[in-house]
């Protein structure tokens, strides 16, 4: 098989894991306005169409409340970073409920690799 080549439907190789991406609503839009120097124009053009982080999590066959339950402050304060990152900026309610109104949750119960070669970690 050419590096270029699709793998074919009986070998898409899946990953042990599921995953999660963060859509940002109309609430997290106000807070990162509200930020020093934030550009509010610039916060409007084409916001939907901006990258998003994918988050792989253990395998979940179902969604994924009670994992987000126990984890959701490390994806919270990874998006509120991404956007600003003085902390004295942050919202200073970062529960679970204002998460959840914060973002919406996309969830994908199967990850596939079409990647060539190991996946590698970053050195931390």
């Amino acid at each position: 098989m050419d590096n270029d080549e699709y793998y074919s439907l009986d070998d898409l190789p899946t990953v042990n894991r599921s995953a999660i991406t963060l859509e940002p609503t109309e609430a997290f839009k106000q807070w990162a306005r509200s930020c020093p120097g934030g550009d509010p124009k610039n916060l409007l053009d084409g916001w939907e169409n901006e990258e998003r982080t994918v988050y792989l999590i253990p395998e979940i066959d179902y969604k994924p409340d009670a994992w987000l339950r126990k984890n959701f402050l490390i994806l919270f304060e990874t998006e509120l970073n991404g956007w600003w990152t003085d902390e004295a900026a942050w919202p200073t309610d970062r529960s679970f409920r204002n998460f959840k109104i914060f973002f919406k949750i996309h969830f994908s119960s199967m990850v596939m690799d079409l990647g060539k070669g190991s996946i590698e970690h970053d050195e931390l």
